[in-house]
């Protein structure tokens, strides 16, 4: 078990987030968890990354599988809507629901 735990730290300390790890501690602080090791943080930005990488791929493969709607159109990339996201989000367990769509009056 201690071999692991040394190669996990090697690794963690050989390891450069792409997340600002400034950003990351100050997260982690407003939720009470401060830690003077430098480490918990560079872990929890690697938890991070993986989370968002994980989650754009299954934006991705909802807007893979969704039909296109113009195919006249050479469409490079697509358009990343709403349902793609929430659709993609719940397959990792996070719910989203839709925010109320307000229309104001028209002014007499």
């Amino acid at each position: 078990m201690d071999k692991v735990d040394g190669k996990l730290l090697d690794d963690l300390d050989n390891t450069q987030p792409s997340i600002s790890q400034d950003l990351v501690r100050e997260l982690l602080a407003e939720q009470g968890c401060d830690s003077p090791d430098p480490r918990c943080t560079k872990l929890a930005c690697v938890a991070i990354e993986r989370f968002l990488g994980k989650s754009l791929n299954g934006v991705l493969d909802v807007m893979a599988s969704r039909p296109a709607t113009n195919t006249k159109a050479k469409d490079v990339g697509g358009v990343l809507t709403l349902y793609d996201l929430v659709h993609a989000l719940q397959e990792s367990g996070i719910a989203i629901d839709k925010p109320a769509f307000y229309v104001s009056k028209p002014a007499s």
